[in-house]
């Protein structure tokens, strides 16, 4: 179902649905007002949950908390813990799938029921059904098209290890979001195919004077269109909206590893969904996951600005990006590795001039 796409492209312009703003229904009490915390783009989620919420089964009215770009998904992770003893939310609907797999972890979401499960794709879920996983983005290298040919672009992420000169290169804070996520996925893969590649990349970064950017994945594109630097590690998501308006940039999805090494590609970042444990809404809770996880709810994602994979069986619509060998890794172990690889990569960068 994931297409390959190894080299650079431009994306063709798709008219993005309306966005429809959600303002909670009348008439109903505040008790009954299903409660998502998400770190999804605050319009297209709104979007999704109006739908949701105008559905005249859904007896529940919506009321979400979003998050902010800078810091996705990790303060509403930090909320939910500390919210475990009297928790306000019901679900939790996250941009990526490391901080719900280290929630499910601690045991602040519930497990999901069967008729959730049955018929999602196994590589797709919790092992223990806590969670799901739709909707993915992907981890690509973004460039500068009127400095760099597609063919220079390097192909494998840890080409940054041996490259001689690289002008500049941004990275969003990785204490934070898909970067996080990122590292420590690649810190895993990488030290358990050759001890000490990991390192070499970072100290590569440091020597090439990669820039850290508190804005998040946005702040790294647009450091590239301003020509401050000529590569950027970002999303799909990022990289399309600036491409969509006629930007000059490129994007690749680099490999991870060569070409016939199964599982070395590029890095899939789904969103995921699971259920606050103690919720009092359960019932509400499990029909706003059902709709999330619905094929409708895929192909709007897939036709938003964040240009979504559907990963759910049965999805024929997609992106014009994809990757038919993606990355694959231990979540648990790099969940449990992904502070302290923020803490190193962060050391190491911050000092960059």
């Amino acid at each position: 179902m994931l297409r390959v796409s190894a080299s650079a492209f431009v994306l063709p312009a798709i008219t993005s649905a309306t966005a429809i703003l959600l303002h909670g229904c009348k008439g109903r009490r505040s008790d009954d007002q299903l409660v998502i915390y998400t770190s999804v783009d605050e319009a297209v989620a709104r979007e999704a949950l109006a739908v949701l919420s105008a559905g005249s089964e859904f007896v529940c009215g919506v009321n979400a908390r979003y998050d902010t770009e800078a810091t996705k998904t990790t303060g509403l992770a930090n909320l939910l813990r500390s919210e475990r003893d009297a928790p306000r939310a019901d679900v939790f609907w996250s941009s990526e799938q490391f901080h719900t797999a280290a929630l499910a972890m601690d045991g602040v979401l519930a497990p999901l029921p069967q008729s959730l499960l049955e018929g999602w794709p196994t590589a797709w879920r919790d092992p223990a059904g806590r969670w799901i996983a739709m909707n993915a983005r992907a981890r690509v290298l973004c460039f500068d098209a009127r400095k760099v040919s597609p063919t220079a672009v390097p192909q494998l992420w840890s080409d940054f290890v041996s490259a001689a000169t690289v002008d500049g290169i941004a990275i969003a804070d990785p204490r934070f979001g898909s970067t996080r996520g990122h590292f420590a996925a690649m810190r895993q893969v990488y030290e358990r195919a050759q001890p000490g590649l990991f390192s070499r990349l970072i100290d590569s970064l440091h020597r090439h004077q990669a820039r850290l950017l508190p804005g998040g994945n946005s702040a790294v594109v647009d450091a590239v269109l301003r020509g401050e630097v000529t590569y950027g590690f970002t999303d799909t998501d990022d990289a399309i909206v600036a491409m969509d308006a006629g930007k000059p940039l490129g994007i690749i999805l680099p490999r991870h590893f060569k070409e016939g090494e199964r599982g070395g590609g590029a890095m899939i970042i789904p969103s995921t969904v699971g259920i606050v444990e103690g919720s009092k809404r359960v019932h509400c809770a499990e029909e706003c996951v059902r709709f999330l996880i619905a094929p409708e709810s895929e192909v709007r994602s897939a036709q938003s600005a964040l240009r979504t994979l559907p990963l759910g069986d049965g999805v024929r619509f997609g992106p014009a990006w994809g990757e038919n060998d993606p990355l694959r890794f231990d979540l648990r172990a790099a969940v449990e590795s992904a502070d302290a690889t923020a803490a190193q990569v962060h050391l190491a960068l911050a000092s960059t001039p």
